[in-house]
């Protein structure tokens, strides 16, 4: 259920999966996280350049109406969200190559790492001070977030 997820990917899955852009009550009532929530996180979205007005209108009582899309970095990161292929049918077509290509860039990246990783582990040697935190953690309904930090640390 979208509501128990986190605004910004409550929000980004929601433009995705809808085909159109969406006002700011449209995308509450289809997330169904709070009002303010989505008040809050939309300004917040458009800052990050994730999202922006795709066209605006005028509701029936006259008030004006701003239609929210996702941007091509909106849509990079909403491809990193949905593993579903329906969820991202409403891909423009001119970024659909782009998206593929980040995503075999991803998997080719997690299996490099696993690679060093398996080395590290089996010699038990690094370099001094090097440090490698992969964190997978799947909320309740099994989505999985992930992070990750290499490097050596600061002095």
């Amino acid at each position: 259920m979208l509501g128990s997820r986190m605004p910004l990917t409550a929000i980004l899955e929601t433009l995705a999966k809808a085909g159109e852009p969406l006002t700011k009550h449209q995308l509450q009532k289809r997330t169904l996280i709070a009002t303010q929530s989505v008040y809050d996180w939309i300004p917040k979205m458009q800052k990050a350049k994730i999202i922006e007005v795709k066209s605006t209108g005028k509701s029936r009582t006259g008030l004006d109406m701003k239609y929210y899309g996702l941007t091509e970095r909106g849509w990079v990161i909403a491809s990193g969200l949905i593993t579903d292929p329906e969820g991202l049918a409403h891909i423009p077509s001119d970024l659909r190559g782009k998206l593929t290509r980040l995503r075999e860039i991803r998997e080719r990246d997690i299996e490099m790492w696993i690679h060093v990783i398996r080395q590290v582990y089996v010699a038990r040697k690094a370099a001094p001070g090097w440090r490698f935190m992969l964190l997978l953690q799947a909320d309740k309904d099994g989505n999985v977030k992930s992070g990750m930090s290499v490097g050596f640390p600061k002095h």
